[in-house]
């Protein structure tokens, strides 16, 4: 490679850190103000009692406009409380534009309070100072910081100004020496508390910036989170030795189930070869406990976000994707491992060597060994896998094995066919009693384009209720697909996603429970 190449590469590298950092930082933002969301209102009504002593012994103010101002924002800013837990700003723009509009309303409000109550040297005034300090809790960088806290500012220096030249006490005030000293002092003293807020915010910032930077597992230096559940994290991280990108995943949660589960995967995938499984490369702790293991770094898309961009895929695409995924999972059953959560999110297609839409079979975090004697680490009362992807059997309570993996693997079809799984639209609880009860639909009956009849044979032979009527293993369940009219005449290349659509992803992290029957183990959760 040239120089010029490499360094070409090393800017873009740089420039895709420094978008991840702020991508980061957004999100931390976000996630910092949601938290603090509720302090702005209950510290502005908090000082409802301050306004009728400061109007008993000082100013004998409108106490009618003074309750007025102190109501109708903090009405406006429980609802935008509201609004932020509900849906908290993503991009760095969303963030300071929230804070800008706050700190103007907070600023402009006491400045108004403050007219009614003293005119422009109430004490009132002081107030704007703690509103000014906003910067340094949300730890912006200064020039961000700078701009929210300079919108602050001036939100108390207009509305003052105006307020006060509406009333006509405006020119009176400022020709008057106390007034206007006393004015004049308090907003230096503004624009001095938001100078040491914005210092302090780009303080904290930079500290959070170089903790990112320095992050480090045992040999592996972390680049980018890529998904967190209950018990650890995914990362996209880097060999330092071997200069190979790797994802990592970091078990948080130190308990011995969680150990117990970490340690079973990590075996599981050292176990099994196929070049559909995803590889594990290294595993290990670091000198305080941490336990890691590192597998590739796959650069593409899951079934389940394929589905939502693209909707049903065509009978060739879809056999052919999960023909792979049965050949994988054909190798584990064949060392008597049953995935036991089977569903689209754990099936993630790659560029692979060149070989478009490539399956990688990801998450043997509750991998069951079907050899006699063995502990399972479900506890009793919880289910392992997907309501929407679950085998009636193991919904039952009953153990799963590899006819079970077989049903969810034809679930898997069925929502490749038709854009939906089996059974959709409905609770966890609701789910798993249809798996039990309720007729197949058959997927022709829900496709707008024909389905060719030994494909759909296939999947209800999966979705089969009584197991013994279902293939044996998914081995059995590879031989039924490779048989099909389609498998034979399908070529990959017709239905691949162009590269630059494709996003890493590693899989799911860990969830606080491998028996969460939830809605929310449905939903994709390692995202970049």
């Amino acid at each position: 490679m040239s120089r010029s190449s490499s360094s070409a590469s090393g800017v873009t590298a740089v420039k895709r850190a420094r978008a991840e950092l702020e991508a980061q930082d957004a999100r931390a933002h976000a996630a910092r103000i949601a938290k603090l969301s509720a302090i702005p209102v209950i510290g502005w009504l908090s000082f409802l009692p301050l306004d009728f002593i400061l109007t008993a012994l000082m100013y004998p103010a409108s106490m009618g406009v003074v309750v007025s101002v102190r109501a109708s924002v903090g009405v406006l800013l429980f609802g935008m409380q509201r609004l932020i837990q509900k849906r908290p700003p993503q991009t760095a723009h969303a963030v300071d534009m929230l804070l800008s509009a706050m700190m103007a309303i907070l600023c402009g409000a006491i400045g108004v309070i403050a007219c009614y109550s003293g005119g422009l040297a109430s004490v009132h005034g002081a107030g704007a100072m703690i509103v000014m300090s906003a910067p340094s809790f949300v730890e912006l960088p200064y020039r961000r910081g700078a701009r929210v806290a300079f919108v602050g500012w001036l939100g108390f220096l207009i509305t003052t100004i105006v307020t006060q030249g509406a009333r006509g006490l405006l020119h009176s005030e400022l020709v008057d020496p106390r007034i206007s000293v006393v004015y004049g002092g308090y907003l230096l003293l503004l624009f001095a508390m938001g100078t040491i807020a914005v210092a302090g915010g780009h303080l904290g910032h930079r500290l959070r910036q170089q903790v990112y930077e320095s992050r480090s597992i045992g040999r592996y230096k972390l680049k980018k989170l890529l998904g967190r559940g209950g018990m650890g994290e995914v990362w996209a991280a880097y060999h330092q030795g071997l200069r190979r990108d790797v994802a990592l995943k970091i078990l948080r949660d130190a308990g011995p189930r969680s150990v117990s589960r970490f340690e079973r995967e990590v075996q599981a995938l050292a176990d099994l070869r196929h070049p559909n499984t995803v590889r594990v490369f290294d595993y290990g702790a670091t000198d305080d406990g941490l336990l890691y293991y590192a597998m590739e770094l796959l650069a593409g898309v899951d079934l389940a976000e394929l589905v939502r961009k693209s909707g049903p895929l065509p009978p060739g695409r879809a056999v052919h994707l999960l023909l792979q995924a049965a050949r994988a999972l054909a190798e584990a059953h064949d060392k008597g491992m049953v995935h036991r959560d089977m569903k689209p999110e754990n099936l993630f297609i790659a560029n692979a060597g060149g070989e478009v839409d490539f399956v990688k079979v990801l998450d043997f975090g509750i991998v069951r060994l079907e050899k006699e004697g063995t502990e399972t680490l479900t506890q009793q009362g919880q289910l392992a896998g997907t309501p929407a992807f679950m085998a009636p059997e193991v919904g039952r309570g009953s153990d799963a094995d590899t006819r079970s993996d077989v049903y969810s693997l034809g679930a898997v079809l069925y929502c490749l066919l038709t854009g939906a799984p089996p059974f959709d639209g409905k609770g966890s609880a609701a789910m798993i009693a249809a798996h039990q009860s309720e007729p197949v639909v058959p997927p022709s009956l829900r496709m707008t384009s024909e389905l060719p009849v030994d494909v759909e044979a296939v999947v209800l032979a999966c979705l089969a209720k009584d197991p013994d009527v279902r293939p044996r293993d998914a081995g059995a369940l590879a031989d039924a697909l490779a048989a099909t009219d389609v498998a034979r005449r399908w070529r990959p290349e017709e239905g691949t996603a162009e590269p630059e659509s494709l996003s890493t992803q590693v899989g799911e992290p860990f969830t606080s429970s491998e028996g969460d029957s939830s809605d929310q183990k449905t939903r994709r959760l390692a995202r970049p």
